[in-house]
């Protein structure tokens, strides 16, 4: 019922509403009326100044001039200057007198004809402008007057529109909810004949719950077990790639053995040497070089990635040829020059390594680094590499290393020499001190020093593999406004300086892990 008599508040809220802005409305028009104050009347212009006398005293403010006496001769002329003498200085004093208030005279009259016309010409406007200004007024009651009308009768128009709109919505909605009401019913009926069959199930399904609850309690013990033996599969999963990692020893072993015997096989006999001489010293083959070649396999990530990560080097090699990578291991960044189209060779100390370099189809040499370079004739390479090689070298070997570089490098050409950077404490105390093949860590500053003592120019340190961000340290986070109160500016000024301290322990601790000195043969 509430709801049937909204919608009766809601237009006898409306007439209530129309009829007080009607009172409003008229009050106003009524007081605009009414503020409008009567025409005053104005005064007429002032009387003009009297000028009758003005043209008498401009003529006749001259009294006597001495030059205009006559004096005559004799006892008349010296009796007639005796009295001009007496009375003279007080007719100059008064012709004076006389001429001042001519002129003052003068002044006076023009000023108060210029103002009696401007008086006159304000009290014309004036008096226009509030004959317009009434007529305005007039107007304008009268068209508030006519607007209201016109508004009144619009509205009864829109009004009578909506209302034949609203009384076709009504009655297509009354059809609508009769129709409805009818469905509503049919359809009672059948909720009640569900709500019945409900019941039957509900009952059927109390029965089943005791059931599940039986089965989840099976459930549990058995989510027991499973967890204890996913926690046993894990451990032999541990054990499993432990044994992956012994087979692969064992099989890069095997096959290190297997070509050094075949090697064996094909060399010749040795001379033989006189009895007392005793028998001849067997060729001593590096049977352990593969397993270094198993711990880079281990360690240091898969061919794919060290490839990925030497490509950024190529761009220093571009037009050159017959480039050296000293230290090559697997080849990777020599499969990188051939993508490239530059020819190369490798030099690798590791028989292992330069057996996989040549399986792949890549030049490389078994050989010492330092004395490779020796065999090499002067300005006879175009490019010189080398990674991860120089912190397996004593400080000697690797000065005389880069002398005979900068000998064997043609002009112009790139040397580029990547290591491990000691500034990193996390590359430092992991990948640093695992290798036990690590000589001496070199410092950026140290290796850029040393080629430059080595006759190289341009000479640029270029910093790689940093580590991502979720392994630095995290700085807080922390709103600047609510420095607002002492204790917000305490803890403001605490979580300042604990940033300020994770960025330069970030700095230490997380740096990027590798660098390259670069240089240029001049």
């Amino acid at each position: 019922m509430a709801s049937m008599h909204e919608p009766e508040d809601a237009l006898a809220r409306l007439e209530r509403l129309r009829k007080e802005s009607d009172r409003l409305y008229n009050e106003a028009l009524t007081a605009l009326d009414g503020a409008l104050p009567e025409r005053p009347v104005l005064p007429e212009p002032p009387a003009g100044f009297d000028d009758f006398q003005i043209h008498p005293l401009n003529t006749s403010w001259r009294i006597v001039s001495e030059a205009d006496i006559d004096w005559g001769t004799g006892w008349r002329g010296r009796l007639r200057r005796f009295v001009w003498n007496l009375i003279g200085p007080f007719l100059e004093r008064q012709e004076r007198f006389n001429a001042a208030l001519v002129e003052h005279v003068n002044r006076n009259h023009q000023g108060e004809t210029s103002g009696r016309t401007s008086v006159s010409g304000v009290i014309t406007a004036l008096d226009t402008h509030l004959q317009a200004l009434a007529a305005f007024h007039s107007r304008l009651i009268q068209y508030l007057q006519q607007i209201t009308l016109y508004v009144d009768t619009k509205d009864r128009r829109e009004i009578g529109r909506l209302e034949q709109s609203l009384t076709a919505g009504l009655d297509s909605v009354t059809d609508e909810f009769r129709m409805r009401l009818e469905s509503a019913a049919v359809h009672g009926h059948r909720i009640a004949a569900g709500m019945e069959s409900t019941r039957q199930r509900l009952d059927h399904l109390g029965h089943m719950a005791a059931d599940m609850e039986s089965l989840a309690e099976s459930t549990r013990q058995t989510r027991n077990e499973i967890e204890a033996l996913q926690s046993e599969v894990e451990k032999r999963s541990a054990e499993q790639q432990g044994l992956r990692q012994s087979v692969d020893l064992v099989t890069a072993g095997t096959h290190s053995m297997k070509r050094e015997l075949e090697r064996l096989c094909r060399a010749p006999s040795p001379a033989a040497e006189p009895a007392i001489s005793g028998p001849p010293r067997p060729v001593e083959p590096d049977l352990d070089a593969y397993k270094y070649v198993c711990f880079e396999d281990s360690f240091r990530g898969s061919r794919e990635e060290i490839m990925a990560h030497q490509r950024a080097y190529l761009s220093y090699f571009e037009g050159a040829s017959d480039v050296v990578d000293l230290g090559c291991g697997r080849g990777e960044f020599l499969s990188v020059l051939r993508e490239g189209g530059i020819t190369a060779r490798g030099v690798d100390g590791n028989a292992e390594a330069v057996e996989r370099c040549r399986e792949q189809g890549l030049d490389a040499t078994r050989a010492d680094a330092l004395g490779h370079l020796r065999t090499l004739a002067d300005e006879s390479i175009g490019g010189l590499f080398s990674s991860q090689v120089v912190e397996h070298l004593e400080a000697t070997y690797l000065q005389r290393l880069l002398a005979e570089a900068h000998r064997s490098l043609r002009p112009d050409s790139r040397i580029v020499v990547e290591t491990l950077n000691p500034a990193c404490w996390m590359a430092f105390f992991s990948a640093y001190v695992r290798d036990i093949t690590h000589r001496h860590p070199v410092h950026p500053e140290t290796l850029k020093y040393l080629l430059r003592a080595g006759g190289f120019v341009d000479i640029e340190i270029v910093y790689r593999s940093p580590l991502p961000e979720v392994a630095k340290l995290q700085q807080v986070a922390v709103d600047p406004t609510i420095g607002d109160t002492p204790a917000g500016a305490t803890v403001l000024e605490l979580a300042t300086a604990f940033n300020q301290h994770a960025e330069r322990l970030n700095g230490l601790l997380f740096a990027e892990q590798d660098y390259a000195a670069i240089g240029r043969r001049p």
